[in-house]
């Protein structure tokens, strides 16, 4: 449906309903519907933007998917940093606090808490001062 949407919009209206539609989406890892409507059927993606117009379009949507990509990947290596330097530390989180720390969905955060679990000494210690 959305693809349907995409195609019948002008090329500088595509690029719009995207950074509204798509983008924000995408800052979501939990919500895959929108990383899902484009990495579907790629070939869908081809048939649709065979103009040159088109095929920077679809490049932008990729590009943005790339992006998000890695930054997952960042964000998945940096909890596990995270949890293991608390666990070296002896510093036994609640379930909550644990869900909490893995529910997190900013780089920056992720790197704020494992700098805190460097000389954090309990889990109360770590939540002392939340990220402003």
């Amino acid at each position: 449906m959305a693809l349907a949407v995409l195609n019948s919009l002008k090329v500088d209206d595509r690029r719009v309903y995207s950074e509204l539609v798509v983008g924000p989406t995408l800052d979501d890892p939990t919500d895959h519907f929108k990383e899902e409507l484009v990495l579907v059927d790629t070939s869908n993606l081809a048939n649709l933007y065979r103009t040159p117009e088109g095929t920077e379009f679809a490049r932008f949507l990729l590009e943005r998917l790339q992006e998000r990509s890695e930054a997952i990947a960042e964000q998945k290596v940096l909890l596990k940093a995270l949890l293991r330097v608390l666990a070296r530390r002896g510093v036994v989180l609640s379930p909550e606090q644990e869900a909490e720390l893995r529910g997190g969905t900013d780089t920056q955060e992720f790197y704020y808490w494992l700098e805190r679990a460097a000389t954090a000494n309990s889990a109360e210690e770590l939540f002392a001062e939340p990220m402003d």
